[in-house]
């Protein structure tokens, strides 16, 4: 692996555990279904308001994980970043978090539920 897949793997990483923590933590939590085309997935999503930014966890339908960064450049330009899961990531998902989305990508309508249910 080279130095750039490792720095990618590591901030995606770093953004993973801390979306998982901020989801937990919440009262409620809201798991989204979009679709675009033939694609359809279930969105986990907290959005950052120190650098007003949003991070994600997007589950395809083929059990395709991805991680998704949406942030504002210096030049307050959006840009977007989308990765996809290796296996050791996916691993760090909780069980439930991953029930949760696949039932919203099977059902085709989001759920809202206690953060501290997806934790476990």
């Amino acid at each position: 692996m080279n130095r750039d897949n490792s720095s990618v793997n590591d901030k995606v990483d770093n953004h993973i555990g801390k979306l998982i923590s901020d989801v937990t933590a919440r009262a409620m939590v809201d798991i989204r279904f979009e679709y675009e085309d033939n694609d359809q997935w279930a969105v986990l999503s907290t959005f950052q308001e120190d650098d007003d930014s949003e991070i994600s966890l997007r589950l395809h339908s083929g059990s395709r994980y991805f991680f998704y960064h949406g942030f504002y450049d210096a030049k307050d330009e959006f840009q977007e970043e989308v990765h996809a899961l290796n296996d050791d990531q996916v691993a760090t998902i909780p069980a439930a978090i991953t029930k949760v989305m696949l039932r919203v990508l099977d059902e085709e309508e989001g759920l809202r539920v206690p953060g501290s249910l997806l934790a476990r």
